[in-house]
């Protein structure tokens, strides 16, 4: 879930988003939520990591949605990586 936060919008527009049920252990679910702050830090309730400030990098492309008539795998392999780091507060 966290992934398709980061990875649907650009940084600066992800706002705030709640996920509920998901899964802690078995019959334990919580409700997680994540909010972009300005400053470029994203704060996750709850928090499950021992250190409060983790950065966490991971790299994707953006994709433009295609055309039925363009070839897929063509056009993931021509756009460029891009880098993200973000980092994870408390809530």
């Amino acid at each position: 879930m966290l992934s398709l936060y980061f990875h649907s919008k650009a940084a600066g527009s992800r706002g705030s988003e709640t996920f509920p049920d998901v899964p802690t252990t078995a019959g334990n679910d919580v409700t997680i939520t994540i909010t972009e702050h300005e400053d470029g830090s994203y704060a996750l309730t709850p928090f499950p990591f021992a250190t409060n400030g983790m950065e966490v990098s991971f790299s994707g492309r953006w994709l433009e949605p295609i055309d039925n008539d363009v070839d897929g795998p063509s056009a993931f392999r021509a756009t460029t990586v891009s880098q993200q780091t973000v980092v994870l507060v408390t809530g």
